[in-house]
């Protein structure tokens, strides 16, 4: 006897696509509010970007700045790339790991460090730094956070 499993296969279907709409209209609304809260870098803009020659590197009693002192110096030579006055200096650490140093282009001081997984966004014209930028790669494992920061007074300031 042949059995009719057209009802079955129905209401597996119905059950796969209910539960796949609230999934996807949280990764949506997710995405969605995480680009017009954060990712819009023209709502953490800058005064004035520096234009004068980068000073040099001060490696001073700091551990860090001393042990890293030769990445620091030749990043620095660059100028300004991030927040109108900042050198962002990035060096791998590892597997998925990224060192992150920001040097004053004026005083050449380092203001702060950071570590990130898979890379960040920042430009010369905003206070704005992303730690992981939402990518597929980023999407897709568990461990991997995208954090938002605002550069103020030469620290990172997580946003909520």
């Amino acid at each position: 006897m042949k059995q009719n499993i057209w009802p079955q296969r129905v209401v597996l279907f119905f059950f796969v696509a209910v539960l796949a709409i609230p999934v996807t209209a949280f990764s949506e609304s997710e995405q969605f509010l995480s680009y017009y809260l954060y990712d819009d870098f023209r709502r953490y803009p800058v005064k004035e970007i520096y234009s004068g020659t980068p000073a040099p590197v001060v490696v001073d009693t700091d551990p860090q700045t001393r042990q890293f002192r030769t990445r620091l110096t030749e990043g620095a030579k660059h100028g300004p790339n991030f927040a109108g006055i900042y050198t962002v200096i990035e060096w791998g650490c590892g597997t998925n790991c990224q060192q992150i140093a920001v040097v004053n282009a004026h005083t050449g001081r380092v203001s702060d460090w950071l570590t990130t997984e898979l890379g960040s966004n920042y430009q010369i014209d905003s206070l704005l730094f992303i730690k992981n930028p939402v990518t597929e790669e980023c999407s897709a494992l568990e461990w991997c956070k995208t954090e938002y920061y605002r550069f103020k007074k030469g620290k990172f300031h997580r946003l909520q």
